[in-house]
């Protein structure tokens, strides 16, 4: 039973940095919507 805190943490991390490309991804896509429909 050990392992089980560090298990968690490795899932807190995978989540928290998928949120944080889930934004990145998010923020391009509409930046390059902008961009186009001002061109």
């Amino acid at each position: 039973m050990g392992s089980q805190p560090y298990n968690k943490k490795i899932f807190h991390f995978i989540l928290f940095t998928d949120f944080k490309q889930r934004i990145l991804i998010a923020i391009v896509i509409m930046v390059e919507r902008e961009y186009t429909t001002k061109k």
